[in-house]
């Protein structure tokens, strides 16, 4: 399956009173390609199976199992406003971007101006780019002025990497992570970790990458037996690693 459209200024996908995503991508194998195009105004959540899993993932494009490139797109003002978590009512968000057991390459895309909110914020992830198993490069991406609000209901924790959330294996090369947010409604003390880059699991190298104004930490790594490989960096936040 390919999706070539004529560059973002010329292809544009606007889901606005959609209810949906602009584009799904399932079990493409070997050989995925979006390509050239912008992806607008998706507005929607979908419910969480059960607790403590993500409800709405992708929310302008998502790709499970594929294998294959994203490439020179562009998605601005999409939304997930609905909050929620568990079987029921709509899970958190995870991604604007999100791939899912996948083999891909995103290259020269920009994800800005996006965001999401979940009252269950514990598994809260990126409202940017999100990578959930297998393997991902990004090249030349840029991941800006996103925002998440989560923890909207009492008693629950703190998202987990909002901009971009990697938990697999793979490489950012020549990226700029900037000017992205996030917040707790109801815990101001437990502030949504790794505002720019939040390694969860797996072996990543961050080369050439520019993570800067991001709130709270630029960079933040879940566990000190994982692999992440920094050079060439400009961190402008706290990090943690």
């Amino acid at each position: 399956v390919q999706i070539i459209g004529a560059g973002p200024d010329a292809t544009v996908l606007d889901a606005q009173s959609a209810g949906a995503r602009a584009i799904t991508m399932l079990n493409t194998y070997p050989d995925a390609r979006v390509s050239g195009l912008k992806m607008i105004n998706a507005n929607w959540a979908t419910n969480g199976s059960n607790w403590g899993s993500p409800g709405t993932v992708g929310i302008a494009l998502y790709l499970y199992h594929s294998r294959g490139t994203v490439s020179d797109c562009v998605a601005m003002n999409n939304t997930a406003p609905r909050p929620g978590g568990g079987n029921g009512s709509p899970g958190y968000p995870a991604g604007t971007f999100h791939a899912d057991i996948s083999d891909l390459v995103f290259s020269n895309c920009i994800v800005s101006g996006n965001s999401s909110t979940s009252s269950y914020a514990e598994g809260f992830l990126a409202a940017g780019i999100s990578i959930e198993g297998g393997r991902a490069f990004l090249s030349n991406c840029s991941v800006t002025s996103n925002s998440t609000t989560g923890a909207t209901l009492a008693g629950w924790g703190f998202g987990r990497g909002s901009r971009v959330y990697l938990n697999g294996t793979g490489e950012l090369r020549n990226c700029l992570v900037c000017a992205n947010s996030g917040a707790s409604d109801v815990h101001p003390s437990r502030p949504i970790h790794g505002q720019g880059i939040y390694v969860a699991g797996g072996a990543w190298t961050i080369h050439n990458t520019t993570i800067v104004t991001n709130r709270n930490r630029g960079a933040t790594a879940d566990s000190q037996q994982l692999f992440v490989a920094l050079s060439l960096i400009h961190i402008s936040e706290p990090t943690r690693l």
